[in-house]
Parts: structure tokens; sequence; C-alpha cells
């Protein structure tokens, strides 16, 4: 059980992580403070890490570049567009 995507949703303090295989399943669900996670992310291989982009994205994402060694690529995707497909997604019709 490889994980494939793992999303951050970045907040203040707690970030919540998911992480996918590679049919999309759901192989973990955690909230964890923002100081483990690089530490969490550790535990895999090599993934591609997706989360919104703002200030504290860019420093996570420096942070994971940083440890390269393990092969992790981090996408930031800009507010906009994630509030988009929210917004698609939650329409019934």
């Amino acid at each position: 059980m490889d994980i494939v995507v793992l999303g951050i949703d970045l907040g203040k303090n707690v970030c919540s992580v998911v992480g996918l295989g590679a049919a999309g399943q759901v192989l973990v669900r955690r909230r964890m403070k923002r100081e483990s996670v690089v530490t969490f992310a550790q535990r895999w291989p090599s993934f591609l890490v997706a989360m919104e982009a703002c200030c504290g994205a860019h420093h996570l994402g420096r942070q994971l570049a940083a440890h390269r060694s393990f092969g992790s690529l981090a996408n930031k995707f800009s507010p906009r567009s994630i509030s988009l497909d929210r917004a698609n997604r939650s329409r019934s019709d």
C-alpha cells in the first residue's frame, strides 16, 4: 500500500492530510501539526504532494523539496480553481 498522492489542507496550526493509492482509494486520513507533516511524508518513497497555494504552502513545498531524497514533488493549486471545483461538486442536478 504505497501512497501516490498526498493531499494537504493547510490550517493555521493543524493540517489535514489525505494519502491516496494508485486506484484513488483513501489509505491515510489524519490531522496533524504543521511541524510533523515533513516527518510524516518521509515514510513513503515517492509521491505527488497537492495543496492549495498560499504563503504556507510555498514554505512547506520548500521544506519537502529540501528532503528531495524521498522523491516527492509538490504541486500548488490556485485557491480559485479549488473553490470552483468545490462549487461544481455540490450541485445535484
